[in-house]
């Protein structure tokens, strides 16, 4: 996995990554980020590291966070997150056409 990270920081490094307006939690420290060099970071390192899901998710319920969003296609990680915390709602969203329902 080193060289698909290497692979993947030099990939990034071409990607605008912009500050986010919501916190990002990242699996790699169960802490949220708003700055946009921290999250590009915090994915190139999390090709290599462990995922620390269950602590973000106890994490982000700890922080006061109700609502959560899974995008992409399935909802695995809605149903692990619900098994998790069961006061966590998680709605999964597999298209922008989907996230425009939402906002």
């Amino acid at each position: 996995m080193e060289n698909a990270g290497e692979s993947f920081k030099e990939y990034l490094e071409r990607v605008q990554f912009y500050d986010a307006e919501i916190p990002v939690y990242a699996n790699v420290t169960a802490l949220p980020v708003t700055k946009a060099d921290e999250i590009k970071r915090l994915v190139v390192q999390q090709m290599t590291s462990s995922v620390k899901w269950t602590v973000t998710v106890q994490t982000m319920f700890h922080d006061g966070i109700e609502q959560a969003y899974e995008t992409g296609p399935g909802s695995v990680l809605a149903g692990l997150a619900r098994r998790i915390d069961k006061n966590l709602s998680v709605l999964s969203v597999s298209g922008a056409s989907e996230i425009g329902e939402i906002v």
